[in-house]
């Protein structure tokens, strides 16, 4: 055979068998189990997802639902290996179609084969698998915590909020695939929950510790010494009472408007004079730094919880029952 038509035929062959589904290679992918080198975080979320397996097959953009970093950048340390996959593994959901009909445009962007809200949150994966990799810097992989929370607070208000919409109209609106708003909420819900639990197990067990060996530090209150907390009341006596108001919530006083990502401090009162309780919304305030500046460079406490140890100044002559952000 001639050169030319041995290389079309082989080009042909190859275009072939990249379409044709690889239901082996899937299925192993799917039920493997993780490389013993993830770390705590990874561990977590793969221990998170078996509990919250869904009642029917999720796609994800990768086959079965994983992301696999792919590129052979030199990191921090000098490393060009592999890292582990990061996200937990997915059944793969069965496309109500003969795959290997499918051209390769099709199956890269066919709404038979993927759901847009999942994938979606597959890619946002692959931006907490830089904060996940230890060789990435440690500031770069704070950003990256910071970015997958920015893009999950996004999501929500958009994606499924529209959803929710739908839900409540009671519009059916099957997707191809035959999914319902309100299964697709269940299977975003059930997606989400192992990608928090990666987000917060890497923040809290890896990056704050790393963070603190570098003399950057979050406090919390108790932590502090008294001198500590005598010079944090003047500073909210002087900067932020004056601007806070609490709102009361009762028959007479409907529940505030919670304006978008905001934070607020929920507050539960006894009023001794009529013996009732009551609740209260104070809302944390904008325009002062969240971190609170402590007299040592780099020691941080959060302005919320300066506010809630400081709240018997806003409520004169009530009992504070109990308080949280």
């Amino acid at each position: 055979m001639p050169a030319n038509r041995r290389t079309s035929a082989q080009k042909a062959a190859n275009e072939q068998a990249t379409a044709m589904p690889k239901r082996e290679q899937q299925s192993t992918r799917s039920n493997g189990e993780a490389p013993h080198s993830q770390s705590t975080a990874i561990r977590t979320a793969a221990k998170s997802w078996e509990k919250v397996e869904p009642e029917k097959p999720i796609l994800g953009r990768n086959g079965p639902g994983t992301v696999e970093r792919t590129d052979d950048a030199v990191h921090a340390n000098g490393s060009t290996a592999q890292p582990p996959v990061i996200q937990p593994a997915q059944h793969a959901y069965e496309p109500p179609v003969d795959l290997s009909t499918l051209s390769l445009e099709e199956l890269s962007t066919s709404e038979l084969v993927y759901n847009r809200e999942l994938s979606w949150l597959d890619f946002n994966w692959r931006v907490l698998a830089e904060a996940l990799d230890d060789r990435t810097p440690l500031l770069e992989r704070l950003r990256f915590i910071a970015i997958t929370a920015s893009n999950l607070d996004e999501f929500f208000r958009k994606r499924v909020g529209g959803l929710k919409r739908q839900l409540a109209a009671g519009i059916a609106n099957l997707t191809l695939q035959g999914w319902t708003p309100d299964l697709q909420l269940r299977y975003i819900a059930q997606a989400v929950r192992p990608m928090l639990e990666a987000q917060s197990t890497c923040l809290y067990e890896q990056l704050l510790p790393a963070l603190a060996e570098h003399g950057i530090r979050i406090f919390d209150y108790e932590e502090l010494s008294e001198e500590q907390r005598a010079l944090l009341q003047d500073y909210y006596q002087r900067e932020v009472y004056p601007i806070l108001t609490p709102l009361a919530v009762d028959p007479g006083h409907p529940f505030p408007f919670i304006s978008n990502l905001s934070l607020s401090l929920g507050v539960l009162l006894y009023d001794p004079s009529n013996e009732e309780t009551h609740f209260a919304r104070v809302k944390v305030p904008t325009n002062r730094p969240r971190w609170v500046a402590l007299d040592t460079p780099n020691h941080f406490v959060p302005l919320e919880q300066v506010m809630l140890h400081n709240l018997d100044t806003l409520f004169a002559g009530m009992h504070i029952v109990a308080a949280h952000p």
